[in-house]
């Protein structure tokens, strides 16, 4: 079993000597897979007077030839690559078979000692691209269903450290996997699949794959063994076959057929009728011919080899009639509460079995299909209490006859009528009735005031006498019989009053600047609807007409004032209560406007102080005594000192000296510049061109007067 497990080892001969003298164990060839890491199985023995020389020092040694030292020794593996030499193991495992070549190579011990030895016998080294296929135990695998089975699968384990991986394809069961050393010390990598043979199995491949990894990188690389297991089973998947096929009416012949799947093939085929308790053989066969009725419509058949027996399940061979013996049945029994959901159910003897059920509601001249399906929840009512239905298949249809439901019900059309009748005034009383329709007749009625969220117990009868206001004008009553209680809808008394909860509302809303517009709006509550708003101011004691309409547009002043709105409909007049605006308003507002109109003067006459200047030029009188006096003046330039002063222009100064005391200016009186306070400014320009003739180096003054 050697040449099979290891495809490193072509031939298992091993080479030794007699016990105390140089020798070595190795297989004579090793096939190594490119790629692939290798392991050389090796053991060595020495003279006797050299076993105290193996020590820790000695290390191994591979060469081509069979002459060479540790110095040039083509391969020099480290400790961790070889065996134990102490116990004269020199297994050595080469990882990087690139440095092997197609040679044979030689193993030499050195010790750092005496012993130094190259034994005479080596290995051949080839290579090979493909590993053999592994090893199947059985290769062929013949059971009959049910029986235990394991498989063995073994492939060569060249490299101890890195052994193949083996996968079942399918795996069928449970497997494990070992690594086994032989005697000569090669390995291989043994799986074992167990599972329990099944018809299933028959036929279908079984293989083993060992998948080599490669330690320079390259693909992994295969090899497959595999077989066919033949399973002998009894007869499987027995069935029966009819012809023809689809519905068979009564006493028609067919023909049947028994089928399965077997091996080794079927040697018998027996018919059989079922009944209730017993089964009747009725022929023998693969075929079978019978005429087919409602008592004689079930069969199967058993099917027989070396194995064992099977039976098919039975057949139900589809007799076909028209409808028979339709009926209906009601769930409650009894009288019904209108209203109340009963279930209808419709039912026959059909063969093929009921395509459609259809419901009917039978009136005097007419029937009106309600509803589909072998049963039906109705609510029942007066006007809906007799049904029938219908049953149809393929081969026709029948009715079923009238059922009449006795509908008993609660109190309906429950409604109140009042008088008087129309709008009524509020604090008016008034008669109300209550009415319904009833089986059996209504024994009590009850009257009920709504609130939004609760209804108050008022009176007992069918009549009821109340006062109307607007919080008692929502009514509605309940009619109870010994089935039930309803109860009518309410009912809405149209309750008129004079105007109430009157409002009166400012937009925009808050505090207001002086002289700005708002608007009062005046709302309420009232029935009939308001018909007239109209507005008034109060001042004191005295209150004053302003205006008519829902709202008023009006201008507000700091008059600390009030406001109100009457509101009138044909009841009666209601009337807001008073409001007060809230008006803001500024003191600094007269003197801001004061100092902007002087400040427009004092520019103006500068402006047409410089346009004159630049026409007559003329000497300046001076600085003036205070810089806040804006007006300048110039005279003629005169040989004569003593010249009369200008009043006109001490008037000038004299009025700005005036303007400086605070106490003389009123604000609220200070106007703007006019046209008529300023000096023709024309007429003076053409008098002066008239006398510059006459005159050097004239000009004039320009006056202005403040009010």
């Amino acid at each position: 079993m050697a040449g099979t497990l290891i495809f490193l080892l072509v031939s298992s001969l091993l080479q030794g000597a007699l016990c105390g003298t140089f020798n070595i164990k190795m297989p004579q060839n090793i096939n190594v897979l490119r790629g692939s890491c290798v392991t050389i199985p090796c053991s060595f023995d020495v003279e006797s007077r050299f076993e105290k020389y193996l020590d820790h020092t000695c290390k191994a040694y591979w060469s081509d030839s069979p002459s060479f030292t540790s110095r040039n020794a083509k391969l020099k593996p480290t400790k961790d690559m070889t065996g134990d030499l102490i116990k004269k193991d020199c297994s050595t495992t080469f990882i990087n078979t690139n440095l092997l070549q197609r040679s044979k190579y030689y193993f030499r011990l050195e010790c750092n000692n005496a012993l130094k030895y190259t034994f005479s016998h080596g290995v051949d080294i080839s290579f090979i691209a493909v590993p053999p296929s592994p090893t199947l135990i059985p290769s062929t695998l013949e059971v009959k269903e049910g029986t235990s089975v394991s498989l063995t699968c073994s492939a060569p384990a060249p490299c101890w450290s890195h052994p193949p991986a083996l996968r079942w394809t399918p795996n069928r069961g449970q497997s494990w996997e070992i690594l086994q050393e032989h005697q000569d010390k090669t390995k291989v990598k043994t799986s074992v699949m167990s599972f329990t043979a099944s018809h299933l199995h028959h036929g279908n491949k079984i293989s083993c794959t060992a998948v080599y990894r490669k330690q320079d990188g390259s693909p992994d690389v295969t090899a497959e063994t595999s077989l066919i297991p033949v399973i002998s089973y009894s007869p499987k998947d027995v069935r029966i076959s009819v012809s023809p096929s689809g519905p068979i009416r009564e006493q028609q012949k067919v023909t049947l057929t028994c089928s399965s799947n077997a091996n080794p093939a079927v040697e018998n085929y027996a018919w059989y009728r079922a009944g209730r308790n017993e089964e009747t053989l009725i022929g023998i066969g693969r075929t079978l011919n019978v005429a087919v009725s409602t008592i004689n419509s079930i069969f199967f058949c058993k099917a027989t080899n070396k194995i064992g027996v099977e039976q098919s399940s039975n057949l139900q061979i589809d007799v076909q009639y028209s409808p028979k013996d339709v009926r209906i049945s009601i769930s409650p029994s009894g009288p019904i509460v209108e209203h109340r959901k009963v279930t209808l159910t419709c039912s026959s003897n059909a063969n093929p079995a009921v395509k459609n059920y259809a419901w009917y509601r039978a009136g005097r001249n007419e029937e009106t299909l309600i509803g589909t399906g072998s049963t039906l929840n109705v609510a029942i009512s007066t006007i809906n209490s007799i049904f029938f239905c219908k049953v149809t298949n393929t081969l026709g249809f029948e009715r079923s006859s009238n059922l009449q439901i006795d509908v008993q019900y609660s109190p309906k059309d429950v409604r109140i009528s009042i008088s008087p009748s129309g709008p009524i005034v509020e604090h008016r009383k008034v008669t109300l009735t209550c009415s319904s329709n009833a089986n059996p007749a209504v024994e009590n009625y009850a009257w009920y005031r709504a609130g939004r969220n609760e209804e108050t117990l008022i009176g007992i009868g069918r009549t009821l006498n109340v006062a109307i206001s607007t919080i008692n004008s929502i009514f509605f009553c309940k009619a109870t019989n010994k089935i039930g209680v309803e109860q009518s809808s309410n009912l809405q008394i149209d309750v008129q009053y004079s105007p109430k909860n009157i409002t009166l509302s400012v937009s925009p809303s808050g505090p207001v600047p002086e002289n700005s517009n708002v608007i009062l709006t005046c709302s309420s509550n009232a029935n009939p609807a308001v018909r007239n708003y109209t507005w008034f101011m109060g001042d004191g004691d005295q209150e004053t007409f302003i205006g008519t309409g829902t709202s008023l547009n009006i201008q507000v002043s700091r008059d600390r004032r009030t406001f109100f709105c009457n509101a009138e409909n044909e009841i009666g007049v209601g009337r807001s209560s008073s409001i007060q605006i809230d008006v803001q308003y500024s003191v600094l507002y007269p003197v801001i406007i004061s100092a902007l109109t002087a400040l427009l003067l004092v520019s103006i006459c500068v402006v047409l102080f410089f346009i004159r200047a630049q026409k007559n030029p003329c000497k300046h009188k001076g600085q003036l005594p205070d810089e806040s006096n804006t007006v300048a003046t110039c005279r003629p330039i005169t040989l004569e000192e003593n010249e009369a002063p200008n009043t006109t222009e001490d008037s000038i100064y004299a009025n700005t000296d005036w303007l400086k005391v605070p106490e003389n200016i009123h604000h609220a009186t200070i106007a703007g510049p006019s046209n008529t306070n300023l000096p023709n400014v024309r007429a003076n320009d053409e008098e002066r061109e008239s006398e510059s003739s006459e005159e050097e180096d004239s000009c004039e003054a320009i006056y202005s007067n403040m009010h």
